[in-house]
Order: structure tokens, then sequence, then C-alpha cells
């Protein structure tokens, strides 16, 4: 015959395999804490490079339009 469980052995069991777990992901917790911090620093890298090239685009936007400008101005010039 099957001895079932009283609720205080239930509880007992579930916060043993409770702990075992938690013990179990520790590791997996301080590991993972650190893989954030790093993605946190690339990603802030990151930012600064894009600002870095979307200023150069905006520069170089700036220039061709006026170097588009100056052209048509030339163009229109040289007009009969």
């Amino acid at each position: 015959m099957k001895k079932t469980m009283t609720i205080d052995e239930r509880l007992e069991r579930i916060a043993e395999r409770h702990e075992a777990l938690a013990q179990s992901l520790e590791p997996f917790q301080h590991d993972t804490g650190e893989k954030i911090r790093a993605l946190a620093t690339i990603a802030e890298q990151n930012e600064a490079r894009a600002a870095k090239l979307m200023e150069a685009i905006a520069s170089q936007q700036t220039r061709m339009t006026r170097i588009e400008a100056t052209s048509y101005r030339s163009f229109e010039a040289d007009k009969p």
C-alpha cells in the first residue's frame, strides 16, 4: 500500500526542491548580470558611434545640397 504524504511533508519537499533550484541557478544569475552589464556598455558605445555617423551623414547631405545649388546656378548662368 502506498503511503500518502501529509501537507507538512509536501511543503517540506517543495521547500527542499525550491532551495535546490535556487542554488543551481545562482551561478547563472551572476553570469547573466555580468553579461547584461557588458551588453549595456556595448550598447552605449554603439549609440555614440551611431550619433557620429548621423552627424557625418547630415554634414554630407548639407555639402551635397550646396554643391547641387552651386552647379544649378552655374548651369543657369551659362544659358544664353
